[in-house]
């Protein structure tokens, strides 16, 4: 049985949802831009479990997550496109396209996320440099893990569906 090969066709829906993550990066992108003569010296790179700033840098510290971001959306990106480099349990040739499918829609799914997240980053970081307070404060850790682990979750159990 060869798992190995797979024609990935992008559907609609995920060219959507990277249309729009990339568009509130780029939006993001450049308001950090148009607001970088603005930035004071220092910038918040650490934020405590209240979601108020314990740790400072200098202000390119404020380039970092952004390039993180990006890194990880290119890396799920390439492996979006081929999933049977995934690990998967019980795979054959009957369930192989379904679980393909799945998975390369969960890694669509959580890189916007994530892309999005960090968007999101970067705007509460100009936010807090500028001395006002966190959009979400003590709240964006634990809503963005409820995102994340509540997608995972969900595909895993449709991934346990689909083997049957």
């Amino acid at each position: 049985m060869n798992l190995s090969k797979t024609s990935y066709k992008t559907p609609m829906i995920a060219k959507v949802l990277n249309a729009m993550a990339l568009l509130a990066f780029a939006g993001s992108i450049l308001y950090l831009l148009f607001q970088w003569s603005s930035l004071p010296d220092q910038v918040p790179t650490h934020y405590n479990a209240a979601g108020e700033p314990d740790d400072w840098g200098g202000k390119s510290f404020i380039l970092i997550p952004p390039m993180i971001g990006l890194l990880i959306w290119v890396g799920s990106s390439f492996l979006e496109k081929r999933p049977q480099y995934h690990n998967y349990i019980g795979i054959n040739e009957e369930n192989r396209e379904r679980l393909y499918k799945n998975s390369s829609h969960m890694l669509n799914i959580l890189k916007n996320e994530i892309l999005l997240f960090f968007s999101f980053g970067i705007l509460n970081d100009i936010r807090v440099a500028n001395g006002k307070g966190s959009l979400l404060g003590s709240w964006e850790l634990p809503l963005f893990l409820i995102l994340i682990f509540g997608t995972i979750a969900v595909f895993v159990i449709r991934m346990f569906r689909l083997q049957r």
